[in-house]
């Protein structure tokens, strides 16, 4: 499912979400990647692509529409000469690139793809405009973007110019003829995002007719996903389920009509009515390896182990690829058939590298409950030895979940001295197995071991202080603790449990000054925003107002720190300050744009109504509304319809991103 969030969260940012997230906490020194790696490294984390982006724009309002204009007058040059002279964002980059793909300015584009690669690992933004330029940078019409990288551009451009039209007809021309299913699962959301609705019923089955014999089951994920966040209004949902229905009575050779009836049937909690759609798909053709894929899962969640297994076996047999094994694995497992399960998965091919790994995770619960010790130390080590931390860690947590006897695989894995001496993730295997024996002490000396062993592994770091933080040895939990905040600078539950570390050792003091120290110095604001945070939450309203200043004294025109800053007065007293900082939120906004409706609403009227002055709070609201004194008071019309219907929750006062 990573991935298929990942292809979701890619074509939503090729729509109309052009915001960037914060930077990433790298190391801002570090030589940047080759676009190359870069493309072989997507961004971990997706979630953040999800929410409202804080980050200032790109370009002010002005610049912003001056760029529009001269795109859509044909002023190429000018307009790439007012993008290299902005803040070079990812945004930025990405239209410059797109621009200098559509103008054969090669060395434009390759300036532009070489400052992206920088920052691909941490903006779907980014990483998106490289992948489709790979291609054309390499001088073929294969690769990651397929040739289709010159279509994205053209789209891309038409929609920097304000052409949103323009661009979705682009969109959905990559929907309909993309060479790669990637391509069109691209083309098919970024056209649903620009037409701000979902796509007609039509297109869903022409896009799923047409991906079925290059799509891998991923993609088929993906695709399932994206509808089913594009057909949420019910009456959307009615219709795309009638038309459906009428094209399998019409058209009873058209698999794809039953594979989406059978998707969508599923994804709704019917699941004997898309067990029932999927068996009257048509028994041949280019998507019976993905009727066949979807039934068994189906099957299997309904407990028809035997036939869900049945199935599973079939495609396997008739193409033995890691994803054909993979999936028979997981049908075994899920029917109770531990031991064939990690017979098929001990020798899983390398490739596709996601199906191993997640293989390998498997197969560590598969051998735990069958009593296989030494499959599962295979995997770990394997893991390690590739250098996939991570992934080691997985096999860890696997394990330990499926063990029902942990003191006897604790006892067996402990023979194994060299593999308790050199690995890491033995070692958090272990540690949670004591864990679950209750032997705190035992769980302490083992998260020691993984933490001497991976010294700059967060999770160990967490765990570890966690464990030593229940069992009273603080000052090791507050060394783990500022270490963490050195990796990890801008996580403010680091902040939170040392400050409770050090007040449980009566140096509180020294901690907050400590963490001020660090605002005040750190060269990215966002330090100082996760100190205040983290004081917020650990009930210290006060250091953390001076922390949230030096955030805004690096960063004035954030209103995310103000926010915070607000949050931080009100909690300390300072009632009418924080009112008026909301306020001036409301009314200003961020960079011409409004800020954060529903949040700001929520926080200033608790806070005139923890002041006695909710009255007057409404009465200012409204008349921001009637007298439309602000640019987005339609949007904050909406908001305050909500809170006259039902009482505004109190929020947290923070926004963290």
């Amino acid at each position: 499912m990573k991935r298929c969030w990942l292809m979701l969260a890619l074509a939503l940012a090729a729509g109309c979400k052009s915001q960037t997230p914060p930077p990433s906490p790298a190391t801002p020194s570090a030589a940047p990647e080759t676009a190359g790696a870069a493309l072989n490294n997507p961004p971990a984390s997706i979630a953040a692509q999800s929410s409202p982006a804080v980050a200032p724009e790109p370009l002010p309002p002005a610049e912003a529409e001056e760029v529009s204009r001269l795109l859509g007058a044909g002023e190429y040059d000018r307009a790439l000469a007012l993008l290299w002279s902005a803040p070079p964002t990812a945004d930025t980059l990405s239209r410059i690139l797109h621009v200098a793909v559509l103008l054969d300015r090669r060395e434009d584009a390759d300036k532009a793809a070489d400052a992206l690669s920088a920052r691909a690992k941490s903006d779907v933004r980014a990483w998106l405009a490289l992948h489709a330029y790979a291609p054309e940078r390499a001088g073929t019409s294969t690769g990651a973007g397929g040739g289709d990288a010159a279509l994205i551009a053209q789209a891309e451009l038409k929609r920097a110019a304000g052409d949103n039209t323009g661009a979705f007809q682009k969109y959905r021309q990559l929907m309909l003829g993309g060479t790669t299913a990637y391509s069109r699962l691209l083309g098919f959301s970024a056209a649903a995002s620009l037409s701000g609705k979902a796509m007609h019923a039509q297109d869903v089955i022409d896009l799923i007719a047409g991906i079925g014999p290059m799509a891998s089951s991923d993609e088929m994920d993906s695709a399932m996903e994206m509808f089913s966040e594009f057909f949420q209004d019910a009456k959307e949902m009615s219709a795309l389920l009638d038309h459906l229905q009428a094209k399998t009575k019409a058209e009873p050779n058209n698999w794809a009509a039953f594979y989406v009836l059978g998707r969508f049937s599923a994804r709704h909690g019917e699941l004997e009515k898309a067990i029932q759609w999927l068996e009257k798909a048509p028994a041949e053709g280019a998507g019976k390896p993905h009727v066949q894929r979807a039934l068994s899962r189906l099957l299997s969640r309904q407990k028809h182990f035997a036939e869900a297994v049945r199935l599973a076996r079939e495609l396997w047999e008739r193409d033995p690829s890691p994803t054909n094994r993979l999936e028979l694995g997981e049908r075994l497992i899920e029917g109770g058939h531990d031991v064939a399960a990690v017979e098929l998965l001990r020798d899983m091919p390398d490739h596709p590298l996601a199906a191993f790994k997640r293989a390998q995770v498997l197969l560590a619960g598969a051998a735990v409950r069958s009593g296989f010790p030494g499959d599962l130390a295979e995997a770990m080590r394997d893991a390690e030895k590739r250098g996939w931390r991570e992934h080691a860690d997985d096999i860890a947590s696997a394990a330990a979940s499926a063990s029902t006897t942990p003191k006897a695989l604790f006892e067996e894995l402990v023979k194994d001295v060299k593999l308790v001496e050199v690995s890491a993730a033995c070692n958090s295997l272990l540690a949670r197995l004591a864990a679950k024996m209750k032997d705190a002490r035992l769980a302490a000396e083992h998260w020691t071991r993984a933490v001497a062993l991976w010294p700059d592994y967060p999770p160990f770091l967490i765990r570890a202080s966690q464990v030593y933080g229940a069992t009273a040895r603080l000052a090791e939990a507050s060394a783990l603790l500022t270490r963490l905040m050195e990796l990890q600078p801008y996580r403010n539950d680091h902040v939170t449990s040392f400050i409770w570390a050090e007040r449980a050792r009566d140096r509180e003091a020294k901690a907050i000054d400590m963490l001020l120290e660090r605002a005040a110095s750190a060269a990215d604001p966002e330090t100082a925003n996760a100190a205040g945070i983290g004081m917020m939450k650990a009930e210290l309203p006060v250091p953390a107002i001076k922390a949230l200043e030096h955030a805004i004294r690096k960063d004035p025109e954030s209103a995310r720190y103000r926010f915070n800053r607000a949050g931080a007065l009100r909690d300390a007293g300072r009632l009418p300050e924080a009112e008026k900082e909301y306020q001036r939120l409301l009314r200003e906004g961020m960079n011409g744009r409004a800020f954060h409706l529903h949040e700001v609403t929520a926080a200033y009227l608790n806070c005139a109504r923890k002041a006695n002055r909710e009255k007057d709070a409404r009465d200012w609201i409204r008349s921001l509304i009637e007298g439309k004194s602000v640019p987005w008071w339609q949007e904050l019309a909406v908001e305050w319809e909500k809170a006259e219907k039902a009482p505004l929750a109190p929020p947290s006062g923070m926004l963290e991103k």
